[in-house]
Parts: structure tokens; C-alpha cells; sequence
């Protein structure tokens, strides 16, 4: 009898370690269903955030974008065929003027030799022909020297104005790319890591 106490106690005690293994198992296998619950949900989040990011994407119209910036890119390059086309004009103008100015220079020396070759009858008249056509002269240069002054500062404006398009322009352009290039990153914050 003491053979099967002692056997029947070894087995309550078995039983017993059986119940406490079988508790352990049933809560461990508690912990791994919340632990799956929670993987479930945190991917659920995933995929939605990136369903979101994808549509974000192609709801991006980076079509329009492109056609802004080559909308942009072709007025620049109008803006400097234009300021081109002033330049050169405003050149020929110099070009014109500094022509002129040099026949002003041989008709003024004109009469000067006619006096020197003349008789002295003609020296009077002479002298004051070339008054006249000195004060006339003064007058044409006066007012050459004022329209070059004039095309002087055109074209340093126009030098400006150029300088300010281009710095203009470069900040705009980056500054466009900068906010194409942010609608679609996202931080790792942003998606839930």
C-alpha cells in the first residue's frame, strides 16, 4: 500500500507540474495573441500610411509641374533674347553716334582750312561762318554726348536687370524643385515608425 501511496502521490504531483506547465503554455500563448494583435494593428497602420503616400504621389500632378518649369525656362530664355536684342540695338546706336560724332570733328576742320587757304576778304566771312558752324557744332556734340550718356546708362540697367533675372530666376527655380521634392518625401515620424 505504501508502494501505491507513494505512486499515487507521484502522480498528483505529476499532475500537478502538468496543470502548472499547462497554465505557463496558456499564458504565453495569451501573451503571443496580444503580441500578434498588436503586429496586426502596427501593420494595418503601415499599409494604410503607404496607400496614402502612394496616392499622395500620383495624385501629385507632376505633369503640371514640369510644364511650369519649362513654362519657366522658355520666359527666360525670351527674357534674355530679348535683353539681347537690346543690347545690340542700343550697341548700334553707340556705333551711330560715335559715327557721327566723327564727321562733326572733320567739319569742323573743314572751314578752319578753308580760312587758312583763303584771301582775306573771305578770312572775315570766314571767321564768322566758323563761329556759326563752331556753335552749331557745340550744339550736335552737346547733344551727342547726351544721348550716349543716355545708351551709357540703358545699358547698365539693362546689365542689372539681367544680373537680377538670372539671381532671380536661379533661387526660383531651386525653390520649385526644393517643393517637388518634399511633397513626396515623408519623414520616418510621418509614417509611424
Amino acid at each position: 500500500q505504501k508502494v501505491a501511496e507513494e505512486r499515487l502521490s507521484d502522480a498528483v504531483a505529476s499532475i500537478d507540474r502538468l496543470a502548472q506547465d499547462v497554465g505557463e503554455v496558456h499564458t504565453r500563448l495569451a501573451a503571443h495573441e496580444e503580441q500578434q494583435k498588436t503586429l496586426r494593428t502596427v501593420t494595418e497602420t503601415l499599409g494604410v500610411q503607404v496607400r496614402a503616400v502612394g496616392e499622395r504621389v500620383e495624385r501629385g500632378n507632376w505633369d503640371k509641374r514640369i510644364d511650369v518649369l519649362r513654362e519657366a525656362i522658355l520666359d527666360e530664355a525670351r527674357h534674355r533674347a530679348e535683353n539681347l536684342e537690346r543690347m545690340e540695338l542700343l550697341a548700334k546706336r553707340m556705333e551711330f553716334h560715335e559715327h557721327n560724332f566723327e564727321e562733326l570733328k572733320g567739319d569742323i576742320w573743314k572751314p578752319r582750312r578753308a580760312i587758312a587757304f583763303g584771301t582775306p576778304g573771305e578770312d572775315r566771312q570766314g571767321e564768322a561762318t566758323i563761329s556759326r558752324k563752331l556753335q552749331e557744332y557745340c550744339d550736335t556734340v552737346a547733344r551727342h554726348e547726351t544721348r550716349l550718356a543716355i545708351v551709357d546708362l540703358e545699358l547698365q540697367a539693362l546689365r542689372t536687370d539681367v544680373r537680377q533675372r538670372d539671381l532671380g530666376n536661379a533661387s526660383s527655380l531651386h525653390g520649385d524643385l526644393f517643393r517637388m521634392g518634399s511633397a513626396v518625401a515623408t519623414s520616418p515620424a510621418q509614417m509611424g515608425f
